[in-house]
């Protein structure tokens, strides 16, 4: 009895054995996928969510262009420590729930180490509190308003903006109103969040400076006319100057029904007429229009870039190369941190952003740099902007 109980214990060692090489086998199999991940592992995602469609895309379309630029450079030099960089750009077609539910997306199931948010400021706000819930960190790239950077907020930790706010841009428009002997104007703004974000800042600043708004008037983006508008602006008392914040087309259709209804008055706008649209749309009637922007094409910086870029994407892309520019500058600020995290994301990379100081920009004047800090996450300092006018078609540097 006993033999036999023998036998049957050898024979099932025997069995035990042959599974346990089996499950060895299976082990190896599944070590063999671990390194296909690691070498998944290798590529550094970045997001990109913005408009790529839409009336927005002329700004979504060129932010891209840029970030695809900068992607292609530092690949080219190695990547950040040999890993390579991928770009996932998504559509949100500038509308916040859309651009929400595309922050989830990327944010669960996506492995993404950080994000470049998009020109617009409503989808910008909504997004930043989705990425900032994963602890991923946020690099605006065009939007401005002031409230998209709150120290108040728990989305600030992980939100950094490559643009210049909103009262940057007016503090710059105040000075050369101020030099043009400016003392009474009008304003004209959009409905969305840019356009009440930026009025917001012009009441501010013109009431420090002590310049008067005889008239505001308001209109929906996208409007069919803006002939009240512009009426109304013509028949107000003493104003020296109109100050335009709306996007292209918009400022397109306000500078036409202008120059129909006798609106004489000079004409100051927003960083937002920077496109290809508003000189097409409105022809000779943008002739002399004033507005900031952020490439000066005497910066050796800047002259390479235009090269570059018109030649991959086209002169007419994005004319005046604002926006394309600032996806541009913002890869290369994220990657300056990845750098220093090794290609590591997370909180650690919003730490590492926080150390960046001195950072030369194409973007900017002459000699400008980007800095951040644990206060302030907004990365343009001084002498960040230049103006151009609206000469013979083309956009021009005021000197």
């Amino acid at each position: 009895m006993r033999g036999k109980l023998s036998i049957y214990l050898f024979m099932l060692m025997g069995i035990l054995v042959l599974f346990l090489s089996a499950c060895n086998g299976g082990e190896a199999e599944e070590s063999g996928t671990n390194s296909d991940s690691e070498t998944e592992a290798g590529t550094i995602n970045i997001g990109f969510v913005g408009p790529l469609s839409g009336g927005s895309a002329t700004m979504g379309i060129p932010a891209q262009n840029g970030m695809e630029l900068a992607v292609e450079e530092i690949n080219d030099a190695g990547g950040i420590n040999g890993k390579m960089i991928e770009l996932m750009a998504r559509d949100d077609e500038a509308d916040p729930a859309k651009s929400t539910t595309i922050a989830q997306q990327l944010s669960t199931e996506e492995e993404i180490v950080a994000v470049l948010g998009g020109p617009n400021s409503g989808p910008a706000l909504a997004n930043s509190e989705v990425f900032a819930k994963y602890e991923i960190p946020n690099m605006i790239s065009i939007a401005q308003n002031d409230n998209l950077l709150d120290p108040e907020k728990s989305s600030f930790a992980t939100t950094f903006a490559m643009s210049e706010n909103n009262t940057y841009d007016v503090r710059a428009i105040v000075e050369f109103m101020k030099s043009q002997g400016y003392e009474n104007i009008g304003v004209i703004v959009d409905d969305s969040a840019y356009g009440q974000g930026a009025l917001e800042s012009i009441e501010t600043v013109l009431d420090e400076e002590g310049i008067g708004i005889i008239e505001k008037v308001e209109h929906p983006v996208g409007a069919q006319s803006l002939s009240s508008q512009a009426l109304k602006l013509k028949n107000a008392e003493g104003i020296d100057a109109v100050y335009v914040v709306t996007l292209g087309n918009d400022a397109a259709l306000f500078v036409k029904t202008a120059d129909q209804v006798g609106l004489d008055l000079p004409i100051l706008g927003g960083r937002g007429l920077n496109m290809s649209s508003f000189i097409d749309l409105a022809g000779d009637a943008t002739e002399g229009v004033i507005l900031p922007t952020i490439m000066d094409p005497d910066k050796p910086e800047a002259q390479a870039y235009i090269q570059a870029y018109d030649a991959k994407y086209g002169e007419d892309n994005d004319p005046a190369h604002v926006f394309s520019v600032l996806g541009y500058d913002a890869v290369k600020l994220l990657a300056e941190g990845l750098k220093i995290t090794e290609g590591k994301g997370g909180v650690e990379l919003a730490e590492a952003l926080e150390t960046i100081t001195d950072f030369e920009t194409v973007s900017g004047g002459i000699d400008h740099t980007a800095s951040y800090s644990p206060d302030k996450h907004v990365a343009p300092n001084e002498n960040f902007i230049i103006f151009n006018t609206v000469k013979d078609g083309e956009f021009v540097k005021v000197e």
